[in-house]
This record gives structure tokens, sequence and C-alpha cells, in this order.
């Protein structure tokens, strides 16, 4: 684990954000519901 570390540095950058990002986007799915979906075609 610690070699694919080494050689790939930025991949766990990208995983930490990907993982907060869908953390944010659960929590606004649970909180606004419906207009969650209407937001999220416009994006």
């Amino acid at each position: 684990m610690n070699a694919w570390k080494s050689l790939f540095p930025s991949v766990t950058l990208i995983l930490c954000f990907l993982h907060m990002f869908i953390g944010i986007r659960d929590r606004a799915k649970k909180k606004f519901g419906e207009i969650y979906q209407e937001v999220a075609t416009r994006l």
C-alpha cells in the first residue's frame, strides 16, 4: 500500500476530494429532496 502511495501521491488527494464531495451531495439530497434534483440537473 505504501508503495502505491509513493508512486501516486496525488491519487490520495483526489480520493479525499471525491469522498468529501459525495458526503456533501448525500447530505444535500436528504435535506432538500425535491429541490436537489432540479439544482443537480442545472449543474
